[in-house]
């Protein structure tokens, strides 16, 4: 099986406008149709307000096996400099360019131009295929995924997770954790800010807050985790608020996130926070009852935790990417959800991470070439 087929498949994916705010089912359908003509039973996961992720079986009814996770949504192109259409796949230069082809539609497109080589082999335990929609707004989809495949007594030997690793094998990542906190004061003349509560300012100590937790992260740093930034990271995204110069801002928002580690405890990192957060707002009603602070969670990723190299499913890591260095990676991926459901996990997949929500995002031929060999070894560890 050449790399030339999965060129074609993705030609297909690419063209497809799966931005997370849009639905898929036009994707989803295309690959069930492709699937229906080569027999592969699948089912539909997850389905509801114009999305859904598909799961395919291919081999023996069995448990156990190895899972292609592949997420079928992309970050939007708007505003982005593409000097041709992101809908497109446009080979130039020795590249290939589309919205999706490194963050990561080439792993669906190799997973599904083996289908009938899969299908060749005398598996032993099956080969499943995992798409999923929304993990670009917090891996939405993953979580029932991984309920799928254990509601079907399926737990696998291995999922692996196609993210852009440039075909390195990584065992752990960091968690994406994301808040809104909205302050609402109230509204006063400039001339006279005694008379209102000041949303801006308090959001300014909050913000001095946040800053003074990001700066206790960076002094505890892990050099022997393995990751670029060896620290849980805090950072502020979005910043609003105010009306006019001259009004005492009644409203404030900030968006934030924190990238933890593995391991950190969130509730004590954020304690010194939310202490303060009581106390602005114990200070703001003395002026106006009705002004508060509201924090809210808006998503959770768990981070991947390393497992030990010994670990069963670790040893089949190695041989499927042939490398036995895993890496750290500070971004993360589906694997922490599907982690914590208790399957085990790797990310390996064709492309660069330097590429994904670029404008011009571009995989290489030999990425492809890899991906390919990459899907052989899968169906000969199952054989």
């Amino acid at each position: 099986m050449s790399a030339s087929a999965a060129l074609d498949i993705l030609r297909q994916l690419v063209a497809f406008p799966t931005v997370s705010s849009e639905s898929n089912l036009h994707l989803i359908e295309w690959v069930e149709q492709f699937l229906d003509q080569r027999h592969v039973p699948h089912w539909r996961v997850n389905e509801a307000n114009g999305k859904s992720s598909l799961l395919a079986r291919i081999g023996p009814d069995v448990a156990g096996g190895i899972v292609l996770s592949g997420h079928t949504d992309v970050v939007p192109v708007k505003d982005q400099p593409w000097t041709s259409d992101p809908f497109t796949l446009t080979e130039r230069d020795g590249k290939i360019y589309g919205r999706g082809t490194a963050d990561m539609k080439t792993f669906v497109a190799l997973a599904m131009a083996h289908t009938e080589y899969f299908q060749q082999q005398p598996l032993t335990k099956p080969i499943w295929f995992a798409f999923s929609h929304d993990e670009e707004i917090g891996c939405l989809g993953a979580a029932p995924m991984a309920n799928a495949l254990l509601e079907n007594n399926s737990k696998p030997a291995l999922v692996v997770i196609g993210e852009p690793t440039d075909m390195q094998l990584v065992g752990a990542h960091k968690g994406i954790i994301s808040f809104e906190t909205i302050v609402t004061g109230r509204e006063a003349h400039s001339s006279m800010p005694e008379q209102g509560v000041n949303a801006v300012m308090i959001m300014g100590e909050l913000i001095s807050s946040l800053n003074k937790i990001a700066e206790q992260c960076r002094k505890k740093n892990d050099p022997l985790s393995g990751f670029p930034s060896p620290y849980t990271t805090v950072h502020v995204g979005v910043v609003e608020g105010g009306t006019a110069r001259n009004i005492i801002p009644r409203h404030a928002r900030i968006l934030w996130e924190i990238r933890p580690l593995p391991a950190e405890d969130i509730d004590a990192l954020l304690a010194p926070f939310h202490a303060r957060v009581a106390q602005l707002q114990t200070t703001m009603q003395k002026t106006d009852l009705d002004a508060h602070i509201v924090t809210r969670q808006l998503t959770h990723v768990h981070g991947l935790k390393s497992e030990k190299p010994d670990a069963t499913h670790i040893a089949l890591a190695y041989r499927l990417a042939k490398s036995n260095q895993p890496l750290a990676v500070s971004y993360g991926t589906e694997g922490g959800v599907f982690q914590h459901h208790g399957l085990p996990v790797i990310i390996c997949g064709p492309g660069s991470i330097d590429q994904a929500h670029q404008p011009d995002e571009f995989i290489t031929p030999n990425q492809l070439e890899l991906g390919a060999a990459f899907m052989r070894r899968v169906a000969d560890a199952l054989i």
